[in-house]
């Protein structure tokens, strides 16, 4: 009996009503217990009486914080009086967008395209939930410092690295926004993945809760970086050990890898067996040579979601690669302007340019498109906790606007756009519903996806700064190089 007890309890803070891994909007020191009698309804310590309500409850009151809430609702849930406790959630009205207040959103095009601002009435994103951006690093942008958990720099030559040693705790990114430098790719990423967001500056973030790990594998050579780095990085990135670095402190749900180069890696193929079996979900861009992106690492290898890259029209961007690998698409944007408004058509999001400081840019690519869909991953697994690869890659392509299919220009008898265009509100409502329903079945915790780099249409067209897109095509010689694909 003793122990039936014990097991109990365990079970109540185990449950997802007292962890609060959806990160839900509720009213902070404040908490609803049902008592299983009347009989025992009594003070609590550390709280004190708000108000009865029917149906044999009562609102307690505790400190005004996220952390005292949570920590109310674990005491009385392990209290065997107690039939339930729980914040007192806020709700939305279903499905009404929601429109944040930072003053770059109207440029934002991408967002409304995959039903963001709809998707925000489910859920904002959860502190739980970790995303670890394998690229070249990042500054510490005020739109993203905050959002920072922590990271390592795997760079092992000095001279890609340009920080004054090879691997070290120092995640930040040396070069700057020109092309011939690291572009500052990483810190683009990031913004579109979580940028702060509804907080009247700047541009908004997909995911307005989730933490960052800044995992530097790419230097400042082009952006650049060679597979044995990068297996090692996703390793740690994953909570795996790697010998030498000190084990990461916040393994990532969700890993993005915006960059990738021709050639099968076996060193980062097994790397990415190992993150998704630790049960990491692993989404890579599909590259911008406009090939199939059959045989490229990362994208093109098992357990990848890889996600190819559609115009401001909605339709494949003339740069995506393409073809059987490619799960989904989302926005990349176009290295042009606009003809009849003369803004530029590429994806805005956080940047330092030279002589600007931190500011905002326009950058075009799949390397863009990715962390759209890393972004809702981390969305939907703040909703379902238990989600593996296998599951987001099955909900993803479930959701997706098939309006955005395509066939494979190399072959007309085959598909090319996978299943189409990402939509984060359905994406969101299905991962909802299956984690109310404990998941459905997991499938093979495996997912196949693509991608193959090479090119990098950079571009440095602030709000804030003049100049015009700066677009080029480089070929990669040696398949072990990899590149950030802009």
């Amino acid at each position: 009996m003793r122990l039936l007890v014990i097991l109990a309890a365990a079970s109540l803070l185990a449950s997802p009503a007292h962890a609060d891994p959806v990160g839900g909007e509720f009213v902070p020191g404040r908490v609803v217990v049902k008592w299983r009698s009347p009989s025992v309804m009594r003070t609590v310590a550390n709280a004190t009486l708000h108000r009865a309500v029917a149906a044999d409850r009562q609102i307690l009151q505790t400190a005004p914080t996220r952390e005292a809430t949570l920590a109310l609702v674990a005491t009385l849930s392990a209290n065997p009086d107690v039939a339930y406790a729980e914040p007192d959630y806020i709700r939305h009205r279903t499905g009404d967008p929601i429109t944040p207040s930072d003053p770059l959103f109207a440029r934002q095009w991408a967002l409304p395209m995959i039903n963001a601002p709809q998707a925000w009435s489910r859920s904002t994103g959860s502190s739980a939930v970790t995303v670890a951006i394998i690229d070249t690093g990042a500054v510490m942008h005020p739109e993203l410092a905050e959002r920072i958990a922590g990271g390592y720099d795997f760079i092992t030559d000095p001279t890609n690295a340009a920080d004054g040693g090879g691997r070290d705790e120092d995640w930040t990114d040396t070069g700057d926004s020109t092309d011939q430098s690291s572009a500052l790719h990483g810190t683009h990423v990031a913004g579109i993945i979580a940028a702060q967001s509804n907080n009247g500056v700047g541009v908004a973030g997909l995911d307005w809760g989730c933490r960052l790990v800044i995992v530097r594998a790419l230097g400042v050579r082009h952006g650049t970086g060679v597979d044995s780095d990068i297996s090692d990085a996703i390793r740690w990135a994953a909570g795996l050990h790697v010998d030498g670095v000190p084990d990461n402190p916040h393994p990532a749900a969700v890993i993005n890898m915006s960059f990738g180069g021709a050639g099968f890696s076996q060193s980062m193929q097994d790397a990415i067996h190992e993150a998704v079996g630790a049960g990491t979900i692993v989404v890579a861009a599909a590259g911008n040579l406009a090939v199939d992106a059959k045989g490229d690492s990362p994208a093109g290898l098992d357990g990848v979601i890889s996600v190819g890259a559609v115009d401001p029209t909605g339709v494949m961007a003339s740069y995506s690669n393409y073809g059987s690998v490619v799960s989904l698409m989302a926005p990349g944007g176009s290295p042009l302007r606009d003809p009849m408004t003369g803004q530029p058509e590429g994806v805005l999001s956080t940047i330092q340019l030279v002589g600007s400081g931190f500011t905002y840019t326009y950058y075009a690519g799949t390397s863009q498109a990715a962390p759209f869909v890393s972004g809702t991953v981390s969305l939907m697994k703040g909703l379902f906790p238990g989600m593996n690869a296998s599951d987001a890659r099955r909900l993803l392509s479930a959701t997706a606007n098939p309006s955005a299919k395509c066939a494979n220009p190399s072959d007309p008898t085959l598909a090319g756009c996978g299943a189409g265009l990402l939509d984060v509100d359905a994406a969101l409502a299905a991962a909802a519903d299956a984690g109310l329903a404990g998941g459905g079945g997991h499938l093979n915790n495996e997912v196949h996806g693509g991608f193959g780099c090479a090119i990098a249409p950079a571009a440095a067209d602030a709000p804030a700064a003049t100049g015009g897109w700066l677009l080029f095509l480089a070929g990669l010689a040696v398949a072990a190089l990899r590149r950030r694909v802009l």
